[in-house]
């Protein structure tokens, strides 16, 4: 339906209604009634004063003196009383009721023979209740008794209004003067009216509802409970090919329930990871139409969220109205109706979301940006199929930009390495990389200034949403080398960082008892770990992902293990190094282990390692804490030492770009336990002091500072006694 009508001409149709609902209730109500709002009707529409002449002229004298003379002054006929007051005085007298019936009747039915009803199909009011009922396909009855119960509300002729109905079935039957029994159904918790949210748990009309009968939505009311989807829908193939692959079994499962049954499929995850698009992607793969349930309806200037209960009702009416062997429907945002766990929203109810999926007549897309643990257990299991999207890694968002950059045509605005760069600097989703380009479109941006405009704009992103920028803080520093490092036993760096590249050119093991990669370094701190893995990293042109204990371990039981895993897959998917540092804090001896879970997520890391098929490094002072099991699963154990007075020399000369004398080099070589680290934090001491280019004040810093490494060793140590 697409005509809209003028809302600046009277309403004669609400007046029409009004007036016919309320004849049947004074027709139908033999009952007592306490309140003179009941009668508020006949003062609207300017019938209470000739009701009133009435009830003097056409009442006899014998009839008015007894009313006038009543035993109880609260119900005593008084002239001088509103008119409202009047008729229910009246109304109190069972006698004088029935003659009141016939008068209020006669006036009424007066008042209706007046309306053009021809005239109606030009109003607003009655093009929304048309529309209502044809897109909820409501019968006669349902129709009215929908019509009935917004127009009783309107006119606040309810069950507190004074006429003493204690059941509001009752009531909306002798409203709309329909059989009791039709009433029940049309209104019982399996009804139309029900599914489609058009009255709610007090039998009343739903806000949403109201809404669009007074005429505050706007557009067609069908676009208030879902839309087909017209959007740009990106192909498959922009997709990872983990998901590219769920995507085949969607569309399989999808293909074998077509005219048996629904398939109802579960995207859950990470926001801002795609999943939205990939359900476009999936309808448009398929050929079929998308239809997107509403998440906000539109209430004069403002948007309000919808509720559990109207989006239920929405997608039941989607589902009847739709073609069902050529769609799909998307729920987006679909938490609240999952009844998800610690969502603040209002709710969804388990028993009709289970109910929804077992009867679903079209297949359904549900997305929830949620951890499958906070849908219920028992919902869970009505889904056909689910994926699971988690945060975007390096080479997903390398896709994301190269996607855009080519369907915007800005190619030549950058190069490979901008990507690279971009993608790894900002752990954005896939909506803020197309917003940025499409901006840096829209602003002209050229060759020359793009990669600044784009820094800019996401930096205001970043800073919006609170995110860290990456800043490449794992490359290693300019002027480093594995020469001068101490490292004990007969395996030299240089040879391992041939290993590693020899492991990488043969690509994923192939064979079963093919060796893994996996490194551990230990030694004390400073001695040079960190930047040995920094420094392999740039060699071989390979992404490190970085995690320290703080990053992976959990207070919640389970989410250490499931922290774990995602790091080991998302290494695996963008073919990155794994470096955990800090590895004794994960990897303790099991026994030393004061609960089942610091067992378990050993456990769990030995399982992963066992199964990796990339480069794993881990780091440790304290290689001696670390479980037995750990320690087998590593292919080169590499210990750094502190530095020796050859590596002592090397590393002087080089931090400060000097040459020592005899002397010094004597100094030099007499600390003990000087590592690289040292030689760094002297750099940074001295970097800003007049004095700081002095060798003399270099060694002065150097021996203070492995001086307090010492008493910091010693206070570490054990005290015995007590």
């Amino acid at each position: 339906m697409t005509k809209r009508y003028s809302d600046r001409a009277p309403e004669t149709y609400l007046n029409f209604l009004t007036l016919k609902f309320y004849l049947n209730f004074i027709l139908n109500h033999n009952k007592f009634i306490y309140d003179n709002d009941t009668f508020d009707t006949l003062t609207e529409t300017f019938l209470a004063d000739n009701i009133v002449e009435r009830i003097k002229n056409d009442f006899s004298p014998t009839m008015l003196k007894r009313l006038q003379q009543r035993s109880r002054k609260g119900d005593r006929l008084d002239f001088g009383d509103h008119v409202t007051e009047i008729i229910r005085e009246v109304w109190a007298d069972e006698k004088a009721r029935k003659k009141l019936k016939e008068l209020i009747a006669e006036e009424i039915n007066a008042r209706l023979a007046t309306f053009d009803e021809d005239a109606f199909a030009q109003e607003g009011f009655y093009s929304r209740c048309q529309e209502c009922k044809e897109l909820f396909e409501l019968s006669e009855p349902e129709y009215t008794i929908l019509l009935a119960i917004y127009i009783s509300e309107k006119n606040r002729l309810r069950n507190d209004s004074g006429h003493n109905e204690t059941e509001q079935t009752t009531f909306i039957a002798k409203y709309t003067d329909l059989d009791i029994g039709m009433v029940e159904k049309a209104i019982g918790s399996k009804s139309k009216l029900r599914r489609y949210g058009c009255i709610k748990g007090n039998d009343e009309v739903t806000e949403d509802i109201k809404n669009f009968l007074l005429g505050s939505s706007i557009g067609l009311l069908s676009d208030s409970f879902y839309k087909k989807f017209d959007g740009e829908t990106l192909p498959l193939e922009y997709f990872p090919e983990k998901i590219r692959q769920h995507g085949k079994m969607i569309e399989r499962i999808i293909s074998a329930t077509a005219g048996k049954r629904s398939a109802n499929i579960l995207f859950y995850g990470a926001p801002g990871t795609g999943k939205s698009s990939f359900a476009h992607a999936i309808a448009s793969g398929m050929n079929k139409r998308l239809y997107c349930i509403t998440q906000q309806v539109k209430v004069r200037e403002n948007c309000v969220a919808s509720t559990p209960e109207f989006r239920f009702g929405a997608l039941s009416i989607c589902q009847d109205q739709i073609d069902h062997e050529n769609s799909i429907i998307l729920v987006d945002e679909a938490d609240s109706m999952l009844n998800v766990y610690g969502d603040n929203s209002s709710r969804g109810d388990k028993g009709r979301l289970n109910a929804v999926l077992d009867d679903a007549t079209v297949p359904i897309i549900w997305i929830t940006n949620s951890d499958a643990d906070e849908l219920d257990e028992s919902s869970r299991r009505h889904f056909d199929y689910s994926v699971c999207f988690k945060p975007l890694n390096t080479s997903q968002r390398m896709n994301i930009w190269n996607n855009n950059i080519q369907k915007l045509n800005i190619s030549g605005l950058f190069t490979e390495q901008d990507v690279r760069s971009f993608a790894s600097r900002y752990q954005v989703s896939a909506g803020i990389v197309t917003q940025v380009l499409k901006n840096i479109k829209g602003i002209n941006s050229t060759a020359e200034t793009s990669k600044e405009d784009v820094e800019m704009l996401m930096r205001s992103h970043c800073e919006l949403l609170r995110m860290q920028e990456e800043h490449g803080r794992y490359m290693p520093v300019s002027n480093y080398s594995l020469d001068g490092l101490n490292i004990r036993g007969d395996m030299k760096l240089e040879s391992i960082v041939e290993a590693v590249r020899n492991f990488q050119r043969e690509g994923i093991r192939k064979k079963k008892d093919a060796p893994q990669m996996n490194l551990l370094l230990s030694g004390p701190p400073g001695t040079g770990k960190s930047e040995f893995v920094k420094y392999l990293g740039s060699v071989l042109d390979t992404k490190v992902a970085v995690k320290m204990g703080s990053d992976i371990l959990s207070k919640w039981v389970g989410e250490t293990e499931e922290n774990i895993r995602n790091t080991f897959e998302n290494a695996s998917e963008e073919n990155s190094i794994i470096f955990l540092d800090e590895l004794d804090g994960l990897m303790q001896s099991r026994n030393r282990a004061g609960h089942s879970w610091e067992v378990t997520q050993v456990n769990e890391l030995l399982f992963q390692m066992e199964n990796f098929n990339g480069i794993m490094i881990g780091a440790t002072n304290f290689s001696s804490n670390l479980d037995p099991a750990v320690l087998r699963r590593f292919t080169f154990k590499i210990n750094f030492d502190y530095l020796d007075d050859r590596g002592k020399k090397l590393f002087f000369e080089r931090i400060f770009d000097t040459t020592l004398t005899e002397s010094e080099e004597r100094r030099l070589c007499a600390i003990d336990m000087l590592a690289p680290g040292d030689f760094k934090v002297v750099r940074q001491k001295l970097y800003y002091l007049d004095n700081g280019q002095d060798n003399a004040v270099r060694l002065d810093a150097l021996e203070s500072e492995c001086a307090e490494k010492k008493r910091n060793i010693f206070a570490e140590r054990p005290r015995m006694g007590f």
